[in-house]
């Protein structure tokens, strides 16, 4: 690249432009499972696999019918980490309520963000699968990014808040059943439940 060329805003969330707007995939995706992610390096792909108990009728659960975001052109992965320290809260038996509640919102500062290794998020989710509680995408000129927020917790993480990031070109989603199946079909799904148990 060239010393005077302008160098291009990626779609991401640390430096996400003004102008982007953000699609929410809460509707499909809350309190669903990351079961697993694939990367294909050379390839440039990796491959989301979900679980997501509400989408499903009684026969597609007994099938356990999983949902698979794909996202191709990708040259941007990262999952991060939401650390307390490693001591653990312990009440003092003498400070008052008030006090007692200082502290504590005291500790709950002290967290911090810690990157995790890619290949070791992956492989985690085999014990540990990512119990989501946020998910959203941006667009932008070719590029595409998946963001997903929840919680690590099993035999490797002990309930650790992680916020996971892919950067790609093209996001495709799919049905491990077969199904004609499309993004739009996708949280479409998810709608017609928060719909169906609001009425």
């Amino acid at each position: 690249m060239a010393m005077d060329e302008p160098k291009k805003a990626h779609t991401d969330w640390t430096h996400l432009p003004p102008d982007i707007e953000e699609i929410s995939m809460w509707v499909s995706l809350h309190d669903g499972e990351l079961k697993s992610c694939s990367s294909d390096r050379l390839g440039q792909s990796v491959e989301l696999v979900f679980f997501v108990k509400h989408l499903l009728d009684d026969e597609e659960k007994e099938k356990k019918v999983s949902f698979s975001m794909r996202i191709d052109g990708v040259d941007s992965v990262r999952a991060v980490g939401h650390f307390l320290p490693l001591e653990k809260y312990e009440e003092s038996m003498e400070a008052s309520q008030e006090e007692q509640q200082r502290l504590k919102a005291e500790y709950y500062t002290k967290w911090r963000e810690e990157s995790l290794n890619w290949l070791d998020f992956e492989a985690a989710l085999v014990t540990d699968p990512l119990q989501i509680r946020d998910a959203s995408l941006v667009s932008n000129v070719g590029e595409t990014t998946v963001r997903l927020g929840g919680f690590l917790d099993g035999e490797k993480f002990d309930d650790i808040y992680t916020d996971v990031f892919v950067r790609g070109k093209e996001l495709s989603v799919s049905r491990s059943d077969g199904v004609d199946f499309s993004f739009d079909a996708f949280l479409e799904l998810g709608r017609q439940y928060w719909d169906s148990i609001g009425d």
